[in-house]
């Protein structure tokens, strides 16, 4: 939403910001959490999680090309966020409840962990 209703260098600032917090996410994520998830929901699930960040990845990629305040910029970042929301409804549908069901609290606790720990060394927020 912040993306959208900014311009110019605002916006490049942010999407910027936004970019690499997902990607620190997506490392942290493929790191930490899908070996887990491909024990408790399968290789399927992973395998279509990871295919869903590397086309987000193609996206910021394409994005990053274009002026931020063009037409081609809004609509293509438009489906951007829609992806990025599909993928992670995906995430909470597929991937977590399994983590929940079939992981102790004390393995979620450490899996957390891991994950805050892998999403600082990415670039993400400490």
């Amino acid at each position: 939403e912040k993306v959208a209703s900014k311009s110019g260098s605002k916006r490049k600032a942010i999407f910027d910001q936004v970019t690499t917090l997902l990607k620190a996410h997506e490392t942290a994520e493929e790191t930490v959490v899908r070996p887990v998830t491909s024990k408790t929901a399968g290789k399927d699930v992973v395998e279509a999680r990871n295919e869903e960040e590397d086309e987000a990845n193609e996206a910021i990629a394409a994005l990053s090309k274009l002026d931020v305040d063009s037409a081609d910029f809004e609509a293509q970042f438009a489906e951007f966020k829609q992806a990025v929301t599909d993928h992670a409804e995906a995430e909470e549908n597929d991937e977590f409840p399994t983590l929940e069901s079939k992981r102790s609290a004390e393995d979620r606790e450490m899996l957390g962990k891991q994950f805050l720990a892998e999403f600082e060394s990415a670039g993400g927020l400490s």
